[in-house]
């Protein structure tokens, strides 16, 4: 359980980062990564590269399972986690959303103008 928060917690935080085992997570556990955490703004991101990732790892880790199994740092971790996700996840959407409505602008536009 803690893995996969963690692992979901990189990713977000770092897109880039190879983190699929303990060994690869631990190097970025540390002072920087709390500060990024602190400064990160989820509401500023349009797509987020490891977004499908991200919500893939989620699906693996209940709820139930964090609160029985977990330390009190791995909740705030998964709430934070959560949070994140849930926000980047409606960025994303709102954004698809956008481009559908500005092609089908662009589609109605041409259509007019053939008329």
């Amino acid at each position: 359980v803690i893995l996969h928060i963690v692992q979901a917690l990189i990713m977000i935080l770092c897109p880039e980062a190879e983190c699929k085992t303990w060994a690869q997570v631990k190097q970025y556990i540390n002072v920087d990564l709390l500060k990024a955490m602190e400064e990160y703004q989820p509401i500023l991101e349009d797509k987020h590269p490891q977004l499908h990732s991200i919500l893939d790892i989620q699906k693996d880790i209940s709820l139930d399972e964090v609160y029985h199994h977990g330390s009190l740092p791995a909740k705030f971790l998964f709430t934070w986690v959560s949070a994140c996700s849930s926000i980047l996840e409606h960025r994303a959407n709102d954004a698809k959303k956008l481009v559908f409505e500005t092609k089908n602008k662009q589609l109605d536009d041409n259509k007019e103008q053939k008329s």
